[in-house]
């Protein structure tokens, strides 16, 4: 190991010094002295090297990096300095070996830890995240760091009421932890909660901390509690505030959309963005995904292909899955050449091989899309868009595989059972329906759901003040228990996955107008997946299937194209539950303006 000796010691600490006393450039004058008259001292090439990249100097800050390593290969905050470049340039499978090898040489170096933390946050791998900040935890490290990275990993899991007491852990170790106190206020709203996430987010905002954070963690209770003006408002300051906070530009443009219907004055904000910093890639895809939503893919494409990545040649991964996603639907030759494009940056990534496989169905290469489904399946069987891209493959294929898969005995209807504290069924739908009529405040479908020509809103029966809402999961308890023992947990497949035991993942109310229906999609996290019919508009009986479920036609062109197999007709009460996996969707109706189709849905997964 190179020990520094007492020169370089006391040149170092001068320079600390300086640095406390806000004396930057002195410092790093101080600091290149004594790395120039000590060429032997890796600490202090050490040194320069993280102010040459706090001065935004990174081929400098490299190369004194390099150094440093050569003199002390064993030197961890070197390596963990090294991840932080990596991860600055984007060249993150680097930036995370650079992280490991910090804690390999010396587990107890807390930023390398924090570092790669959050960075398999950002790369979707948040349950990596909070096995990372457990096990510090478990061990007696007691930082609130680590619980915040425990409860921000919580809370990409889904995973709100665990999020709730980390924050509050963090909080009894650090009271005045502003993010901290954001952390649990944003908890809160997640768990059903809003009314409290509106007080503590409002009560750092009057403590002097007015940060884009806070404005964003107060949008989010009051997108909650209904108060969707006042939701706005508080999305323009912070976006305004900071252009490039990608999350609350996407926040405001969704919830502008479902307000309005107009793209375009939806992404007003993003577009004044992009004026300023055209090379804000992750704005340029954000807006792409909603003109998507709008049901304008090719527009689509076309904003996302003007990313900097995309122009450049350069890697670009978010974008090609974005513009592959988008071009299935009118395009699947393009969308073919984005996805493997992808594919190639991230040979293994679950959502490139999806997008490439679908976009090989689309281009007659059924074969080809049914290796990679296989592949799919392998690495997590519980996948079941997996399962729904693997059916397409066979059916093009004529694979017997496909009727197993696809018994249509497993789609059930029956009658939901009345709640206790209602006389009959007709008086709790009527009931049930009113209250979700008040919830239904939004003119657009929202982004990323299979919903066109209506507003869908989530559910959270523990939480609801209205008793009929409340009293849903006991309605539909009795369906879901006689269609579980109908279902051998011997057989292979899906079956197999039944515990005898059940929770609902996810509930949702849509409301379709005339002329809305949902195209066809799978649910990829469910089990067993639903439609409740609550209220129903007349419907002409000679209009074929007008307003009832299919099954059968996937989500994405197909090369030859494929039909729907089968339908259910709708009525008041009856619940519908199929596999997960089931391509499913609904055929559009007609009426009067002031018609509406009013269902409730869940996933149900074992418990």
């Amino acid at each position: 190991m190179n020990t520094p000796s007492s020169a370089v010691t006391d040149g170092l600490r001068h320079a600390s010094q300086l640095l406390h006393a806000g004396k930057r450039d002195a410092a790093f004058a101080v600091v290149a002295r004594t790395a120039q008259a000590h060429p032997e001292s890796a600490e202090a090439h050490w040194f320069l090297s993280g102010l040459q990249f706090e001065s935004g100097n990174p081929d400098g800050a490299l190369q004194s990096l390099r150094r440093t390593l050569s003199l002390d290969p064993a030197h961890a905050p070197a390596h963990g300095l090294l991840g932080e470049i990596m991860l600055s340039a984007g060249r993150t499978d680097e930036a995370e070996c650079a992280f490991r090898q910090a804690l390999a040489l010396r587990h107890d170096h807390l930023p390398a830890a924090f570092n790669l933390g959050y960075m398999l946050l950002q790369r979707q791998r948040a349950d990596e995240a909070l096995a990372l900040a457990d096990g510090y935890i478990k061990e007696g490290f007691r930082q609130p760091g680590l619980l915040m990275l425990k409860g921000q990993a919580l809370m990409a899991l889904g995973n709100a009421p665990a999020a709730v007491q980390a924050f509050e852990a963090l909080l009894r170790l650090a009271p005045a932890s502003v993010e901290g106190q954001l952390g649990l206020a944003a908890a809160l709203t997640e768990n059903g909660d809003p009314q409290g996430g509106e007080r503590i987010s409002r009560g750092v905002l009057t403590t002097g901390h007015a940060s884009p954070e806070a404005h964003f963690v107060l949008a989010r209770s009051l997108i909650l509690l209904n108060r969707l003006d006042e939701a706005a408002g508080e999305l323009r300051i912070a976006v305004r505030a900071r252009p490039d906070y990608v999350v609350a530009q996407t926040n405001l443009a969704e919830l502008l959309w479902m307000q309005t219907g107009n793209v375009d004055a939806a992404t007003a904000e993003i577009d004044a963005a992009l004026c300023e910093r055209p090379d804000l890639d992750a704005l340029r895809i954000a807006k792409g995904r909603l003109l998507e939503a709008a049901q304008e893919p090719e527009r689509a494409v076309a904003e996302m292909a003007k990313c900097r990545g995309i122009q450049g040649g350069g890697d670009a991964f978010d974008a090609c899955i974005a513009i592959g996603q988008a071009a299935l639907k009118f395009d699947p030759a393009q969308a073919l050449a984005y996805a493997q494009r992808a594919l190639r940056q991230a040979p293994d990534n679950g959502t490139a091989l999806k997008t490439c496989c679908a976009a090989l169905l689309g281009n007659g290469k059924p074969q080809e899309a049914s290796a990679l489904a296989e592949r799919l399946h392998r690495a997590d069987p519980a996948d079941c868009h997996a399962l729904a891209l693997q059916a397409v493959a066979w059916r093009l294929l004529d694979d017997p595989r496909y009727g197993a898969m696809y018994d249509y005995r497993c789609v059930v209807p029956s009658l939901i059972d009345t709640p206790e504290g209602w006389p009959d069924l007709e008086t709790y739908l009527a009931e049930l329906a009113a209250s979700l009529r008040k919830l239904h405040v939004h003119r657009a479908h929202p982004v990323f759901q299979s919903l066109r020509g209506g507003s869908q809103v989530d559910l959270d029966f523990r939480h609801s003040p209205d008793a009929s809402v409340n009293a849903f999961p006991r309605a539909i308890e009795g369906a879901i228990r006689r269609y579980m023992a109908t279902i051998d947990a011997g057989e292979p497949g899906w079956r197999k996955r039944n515990t005898g035991a059940y929770r609902l993942s996810g509930a949702w109310s849509v409301r379709l107008r005339p002329h809305g229906h949902h195209v066809n999609h799978v649910h990829p996290d469910g089990w067993l997946s639903s439609a409740c019919y609550i209220e129903l508009p007349s419907i002409d009986d000679d209009a074929e299937h007008a307003g009832w479920i299919q099954f059968g036609q996937p989500g994405m062109i197909t090369a030859p194209p494929l039909w729907p197999e089968h339908f259910v007709k709708p009525r008041p009460g009856l619940l519908v539950l199929f596999p997960s996996y089931m391509w499913h969707g609904t055929v559009p109706f007609d009426g009067p303006p002031d018609a509406a189709r009013v269902t409730i849905a869940f996933d149900v997964v074992p418990a």
